[in-house]
């Protein structure tokens, strides 16, 4: 009964994720339940790992390719 939003930035060409915030919320209500800011850190994304496919997905729409 969570969600989870995150604003974060991607730095494809270096492999890298920054977390700008991270909310916490109660699906039903709303109601924050945890609101985080970054703690500084760019962080490194491995290949075939999750973000990895995320970030490879985002990139293709951006650049024009309607079916990634």
């Amino acid at each position: 009964n969570k969600v989870y939003q995150y604003r974060i930035s991607l730095d494809y060409g270096e492999r890298t994720y920054f977390i700008h915030k991270a909310v916490i919320r109660t699906y039903d209500t709303g109601k924050v339940i945890s609101d985080e800011v970054n703690d500084g850190l760019a962080h490194p994304y491995g290949t075939m790992s999750p973000m990895q496919y995320i970030v490879d997905y985002i990139y293709a729409v951006e650049h024009g390719n309607k079916n990634p």
